[in-house]
């Protein structure tokens, strides 16, 4: 609706709008819209035509005006064409709604399912990594002490090499 009223497309746009609130009410109810005596904004005389090249409902005065030569109707023969259309059209919404409500859903739950699995997949990682890692400090070690024992052994041959010259 914000979107509409902001839309420099739509920015001549006189027409009541409505949310998707509205529209869902309008198709629930199953009432006719109420009869309401609406009035010309030009002319001030009650409208009773409807323009087909405009689109808009129009007064008697407004054909010899600003829709001159343009197609129209009766509004009271139009009306019920319209409604039918404007329920189609709710229908339309509450089906594609209930799709888009659908495929969020899907989608938050795939997205809990991925963050589940990701905390998963870090704990594995830090706990492989310490595997590793206690891994290289005890083959570290064992690589020390092969040092120190092999040092302490050509040590011991050295200084009994001494000892005999």
């Amino acid at each position: 609706l914000k979107s509409h009223q902001k839309s420099k497309l739509s920015k001549a746009c006189k027409h009541p709008t409505a949310t998707l609130q509205t529209i869902n009410e309008f198709k629930q109810s199953k009432q006719p819209v109420p009869k309401q005596i609406r009035l010309c904004k030009e002319h001030d005389r009650r409208l009773n035509l409807y323009c087909f090249t405009c689109q808009m409902s129009i007064c008697s005065d407004g054909i010899i005006t600003d829709h001159k030569g343009h197609d129209y109707k009766l509004l009271k023969d139009e009306v019920g064409k319209h409604q039918i259309k404007l329920r189609t059209a709710a229908d339309e919404v509450s089906k594609i709604q209930t799709t888009l409500e659908e495929g969020i859903k899907e989608i938050k739950k795939e997205e809990r399912a991925v963050n589940t699995e990701a905390i998963k997949q870090e704990g594995l990682i830090e706990k492989h990594f310490e595997e590793l890692c206690d891994a290289l400090h005890a083959r570290k070690m064992v690589l020390k002490n092969e040092v120190i024992a092999a040092r302490a052994k050509k040590n011991r041959i050295l200084a009994e090499q001494r000892k005999g010259l």
